[in-house]
């Protein structure tokens, strides 16, 4: 009789720790071709508000034109998305998803799988109100500095700061820069100089930044530099550097992804003072956690340093920030002779998320 009753308890112990660690929202979707859309539903299998942001990570039988969205559920509710999409090649295609769920030190990180259906996406839909949102051009503003700060720029979307103080640096040389630019993409074709004398005999390399977007918030960023002159040998190596004001991290989170694949959920906080990230070049993917979005950083030929978090109020009134620096994964080692070239490419993802129509 004991061993039963045991037995009963270890059973409902069991149950209720299974149902406390599954997913509190439910994933599903379906493509539909003649109107170049994926229909994406989201829906609260909670009693209580859901919040949290959803990134595509890889999509199998079709491309997705967007990298992901934020979601904010009442009880039981179901809500749609419309992602546009193109070069459909299955009529099931296979979704792999990031979904992290708010809530705050206990914060989680969940990876799905889903198989798109041909059907309705929740059998028993009329218990929820569902809302449609598809995405509108995004297009990120860069702007150039004036004066003193005239080789640093700023990205922003609409009116929204979202990185300040990005620029390259090229050993210890001055960079001076020339604008150029076209309808989609910026352009700063420069020369480095080895003192503050911008004299022709003074130029030791070329140099140009190149950064192109497309409409749905996704940038493509390289800095080339090639020798004009011999360099010493102790020379530094090329770098980007850039501010991301901590307000962008809304919930204080961030993701990073290793060569091998796995995905890790971590605070800022708890990266600031250790060697999580420091010089390591095994992360491809560093992402900073928005409200409706995500800010990711892909490093498949560059490397990143988090060389300097402040947190959101610090004790001289300055505002929180995250400094990023990024090089190039090839070794810089001498003999720094002239025509040797090299690029830092890198791609971000700005947090622009989905808008209503």
């Amino acid at each position: 009789m004991n061993f039963s009753r045991y037995s009963l308890i270890f059973i409902l112990v069991f149950t209720f720790s299974s149902f406390a660690s599954e997913q509190p929202v439910k994933l599903a979707a379906r493509a539909v071709a003649r109107d170049g859309i994926l229909e994406f539903g989201v829906r609260n299998n909670t009693c209580s508000n859901v919040s949290g942001v959803i990134k595509f990570e890889n999509a199998d039988g079709v491309e997705l034109l967007a990298n992901g969205f934020g979601f904010n559920l009442t009880s039981k509710e179901t809500e749609y998305r419309s992602i546009p999409i193109k070069n459909l090649t299955k009529d099931l295609p296979f979704l792999t998803c990031d979904v992290i769920v708010f809530n705050n030190s206990n914060s989680k990180l969940y990876i799905n799988k889903i198989q798109c259906k041909s059907g309705a996406l929740f059998r028993d839909i009329g218990g929820s109100k569902p809302t449609s949102k598809s995405l509108k051009p995004a297009t990120i503003r860069i702007i150039r500095g004036t004066g003193l700060e005239k080789n640093f720029l700023s990205f922003y979307f609409h009116k929204k700061l979202l990185i300040k103080n990005f620029c390259c640096r090229f050993s210890n040389f001055q960079i001076k820069w020339e604008k150029v630019d076209t309808d989609n993409q910026m352009e700063l074709i420069g020369k480095a100089f080895n003192n503050y004398i911008f004299a022709k005999s003074n130029v030791v390399a070329d140099v140009k930044l190149s950064i192109e977007q497309n409409n749905h918030g996704d940038c493509m960023i390289v800095f080339s530099y090639t020798l004009l002159e011999q360099l010493p040998d102790d020379s530094r190596n090329p770098y980007v550097d850039l501010i991301i004001p901590r307000r962008i991290a809304e919930n204080d989170l961030v993701t990073l992804k290793h060569d091998t694949g796995k995905v890790k959920l971590v605070f800022l906080d708890d990266i600031s003072d250790s060697d999580l990230i420091k010089e390591n070049k095994n992360i491809n993917e560093f992402s900073i956690i928005t409200k409706n979005d995500w800010m990711t950083f892909y490093l498949d030929s560059s490397y990143l340093n988090v060389w300097n978090i402040l947190p959101k109020s610090t004790p001289d009134k300055r505002a929180g920030l995250i400094r990023l620096r990024i090089r190039s994964r090839v070794e810089w080692k001498p003999p720094f002779l002239p025509a040797r070239s090299g690029t830092i490419q890198f791609f971000i993802h700005f947090p622009v998320g989905i808008q209503k129509n």
